[in-house]
């Protein structure tokens, strides 16, 4: 048990308040005793094995460590020089905001955990470091560049000579256990038999720096001194109880809540698995479409192909067709003007050589034959047999493409707008196109149907209603 602190006098090397050389400081209580120790509160040094008490900001070991939002922890003075708007800090490590209290930084929570860690950390204080170690300095004042040459467990401060004093005569530290360094370095076990007790130290209201902590408003869930009672949490709008009787069923709802968060973070951790399983299966999934677009995309090929070698076909049997029918054309024209010379060379033979009795008795016979002959109309027979050429609809290739082609379907979609008709199944080996079976076959001879009136109707312009006709029978297939 720690005992009270001795006069300043009597500490080697001190001459004065401002000249307190490290001395002989005992770990004491500066009232006559300490509160005995809470078997639940007792803090066991190997909870601290492996925690990190290096500040992320200044990498430096944590000097007052406080609690974000976020649950990071930084030192003060750093959160301070962080700060760069008055009512909230940017967490340097998630950059997530942290409305700060009206106290600012200081009225941050401190981290108990780490501050404790830091106490038992042997290497955190002047002592025991090397000698080329720079020392500690005072957090109990306002000074910064005040050597520590103690430490309260209470306050968890470190303490200059100035401090040391006002420990030792100031009623409101009462109570308050302080550490000499020279004392820990000689006996480290102490260091270790006073953390144990640090959950036993008296826990300050951090508005009303001299009130302890007695009591806990269950409307703000916050613990709050007899001040706060009066003034922010009154008993008219607040429901306060004392902290001894308050304070374990807190502790239970705490662990209660505490034990639901792990289990649904065990739910979750499966919902993760779940994930990850699932992405595989997308994987396979989207492979799977890739592949079936391509083979679409081959079949609508192999479609087209087909269609083209039976319009090149066409063409060349319509191209031919025609060029006969110009031969004959052209054949029966020059016998036509055959003909007509024919006629006019015997008529004018007939006027040299007989009168005008015996010629006209052929004039019945001539204007029959001229008039046969001269009634032949090759021009036309010619400009019919010329007339050769292609025609194709691009909008409705563009519009049967797309409502024929098919379309990506996923689970997300199915309350989201029009229901969409499943697509009619892909033929296997190229049944459509040879007529053979399919795992669909009661669409094959409908899908046949189909692209035998796009083909016949290709050529009359007629190919945008015969889709908007069938497509919707045969989607539905």
């Amino acid at each position: 048990m720690a005992s009270r602190t001795p006069s300043l006098e009597s500490l080697p090397g001190a001459n004065s308040i401002g000249s307190l050389e490290r001395g002989s400081l005992s770990p004491l209580t500066l009232s006559g005793s300490s509160p005995p120790a809470s078997d639940s509160a007792v803090c066991d040094l190997r909870e601290f094995d492996g925690l990190d008490t290096t500040c992320a900001i200044c990498r430096e070991t944590f000097v007052d460590p406080k609690v974000l939002n976020c649950f990071h922890t930084f030192c003060r003075g750093c959160l301070e020089r962080e700060q760069t708007h008055p009512d909230k800090v940017t967490c340097v490590t998630c950059r997530v905001d942290s409305q700060l209290p009206p106290a600012g930084v200081p009225g941050l929570l401190t981290n108990l955990v780490i501050a404790a860690a830091v106490e038992q950390d042997a290497d955190l204080l002047p002592s025991a470091r090397q000698t080329s170690s720079p020392s500690a300095r005072c957090t109990g004042c306002k000074s910064k560049e005040s050597d520590a040459v103690a430490r309260c467990v209470d306050c968890a401060n470190f303490l200059c000579p100035n401090c040391v004093m006002a420990h030792q005569f100031m009623h409101c530290f009462e109570g308050h256990r302080v550490l000499a360094f020279t004392d820990l370095k000689d006996d480290k076990g102490m260091l270790g038999s006073t953390l144990t007790t640090s959950g036993d130290k008296t826990a300050f209201c951090p508005r009303h720096k001299n009130d302890i902590l007695k009591y806990f408003c269950r409307t703000c869930s916050v613990p709050v001194c007899k001040e706060c009672t009066i003034i922010e949490h009154p008993a008219a709008l607040h429901d306060c109880e004392h902290l001894s009787d308050a304070g374990p069923k807190q502790l239970e709802l705490m662990q209660q809540a505490v034990n639901e968060a792990k289990t649904r973070a065990t739910e979750i951790r499966h919902v993760v698995k779940t994930v990850e399983h699932a992405a595989g299966k997308l994987q396979v999934q989207y492979h799977k479409a890739q592949n079936e677009i391509n083979d679409t995309f081959q079949f609508y090929r192999s479609m087209l192909e087909e269609r083209k070698q039976e319009l090149l076909k066409e063409l060349e049997s319509v191209f031919s067709t025609k060029q006969i029918a110009l031969t004959v054309v052209g054949q029966k024209a020059q016998e036509t003007v055959d003909k007509i010379y024919q006629t006019c060379d015997f008529v004018e033979r007939l006027t040299k050589c007989a009168n005008i009795a015996e010629i006209l008795m052929f004039r019945k016979l001539l204007d029959t034959k001229l008039q046969s002959l001269m009634s032949t109309n090759p021009e036309q027979s010619v400009q019919t047999a010329c007339e050769l050429e292609f025609v194709s609809n691009y909008q409705a290739i563009q519009v049967g493409v797309r409502n024929t082609f098919g379309y990506v379907r996923s689970s997300s979609e199915a309350n989201v707008g029009p229901t969409k008709q499943p697509p009619i199944a892909r033929p296997t080996n190229g049944s459509l196109l040879n007529g053979g079976s399919s795992s669909s076959s009661s669409s094959v001879p409908q899908a046949n149907q189909l692209l035998h009136l796009i083909q016949i109707s290709s050529q009359r312009d007629l190919i945008v209603p015969i889709l908007l006709v069938l497509s919707q029978p045969l989607l539905a297939i």
